[in-house]
């Protein structure tokens, strides 16, 4: 009987180890299931919260750039050059070269002068901030034969033109022509003789420069880094064999010339290649500033 008992107790206590065992098991297989499923779950919040910020920054960068609209006005080319702007941007970020913060793009901004004030402020079509530096784009939507930054003696047989329109100019000035045809070519008169129309926009290069140096001054002060500030002259109109730009002084440009939108695109590209000058922080401080500026301003 007593070894009855014994084998019995012995039973009982192999299956309470046994269940204890199973107990364990299940609970480590339970906990295990549940660290997969907390961190599945964690996972696809923070995937949703990635959507939902990308949603958010999107809607942000949108109205933005119907801002930018606004103050842009009726001005086309510099829209098309916001927009095209944009797009080199997000190809940027999808090339893995940049992060959305490290490329600042703002639109018809205006700096204060040298003295501070605002009444002589300059206008800029377009402000560009990335680690490589600070990039003013001036944009020029014009039609027809750009003879850019020509000089009497550039002109050649038909510096005559030079002393028709600009008598009092001296032979190494430098100014910029625009001829075109003035036929509207929608007309239905066709009796009519094509007529050409040679404009003068002054020395949009020396626009470019000014503006340039105005903004370096006001910037230097207030972000040490920047030591130099990039200007860039974009001529957006499309090209083909009426409308094109003929450029005498390739060398050492200042402003940089760009011609079409591919160009523009391979400059950012490569200015990448370059050291970095700006940290976030000095791109986060000069939005702010420029922005303050412009608050007051308007």
């Amino acid at each position: 009987m007593k070894i009855f008992v014994i084998m019995l107790m012995l039973i009982l206590v192999g299956a309470c180890l046994h269940l204890s065992r199973k107990i364990k098991q299940n609970k480590l297989l339970f906990n295990e299931q549940l660290q997969q499923v907390l961190k599945a779950s964690e996972e696809q919040t923070a995937a949703m919260e990635d959507i939902i910020y990308e949603k958010e920054r999107s809607i942000k960068e949108l109205e933005q750039a119907k801002k930018i609209e606004a103050k842009f006005q009726r001005n086309k080319g510099e829209v098309i050059t916001h927009h095209l702007l944009l797009n080199i941007k997000q190809s940027l970020i999808s090339e893995g070269r940049i992060t959305h913060d490290q490329m600042m793009i703002m639109g018809n901004e205006f700096v204060p002068d040298s003295r501070g004030k605002i009444l002589g402020a300059r206008q800029i079509d377009h402000l560009v901030l990335l680690p490589t530096g600070v990039y003013i784009i001036e944009t020029k939507h014009w039609r027809g034969k750009i003879l850019y930054d020509y000089t009497k003696n550039d002109l050649g047989e038909f510096s005559y033109l030079f002393d028709m329109m600009f008598p009092e100019m001296e032979e190494h000035h430098r100014k910029t022509l625009v001829i075109r045809n003035s036929k509207n070519p929608f007309s239905e008169d066709s009796s009519k003789d094509a007529q050409l129309e040679i404009l003068s926009y002054g020395d949009p290069a020396l626009q470019v420069r000014s503006t340039a140096q105005t903004l370096q001054t006001f910037l230097k002060e207030k972000v040490p880094s920047v030591q130099w500030v990039k200007g860039i002259l974009y001529f957006g109109y499309k090209q083909d064999q009426i409308n094109s730009v003929h450029k005498k002084n390739t060398d050492n440009e200042n402003p940089l010339v760009i011609c079409n939108e591919k160009e523009l695109g391979v400059f950012f590209q490569e200015e990448l290649r370059k050291p970095e000058k700006l940290s976030q922080h000095d791109i986060r401080k000069i939005t702010q500033l420029i922005r303050n500026v412009n608050d007051l301003s308007s």
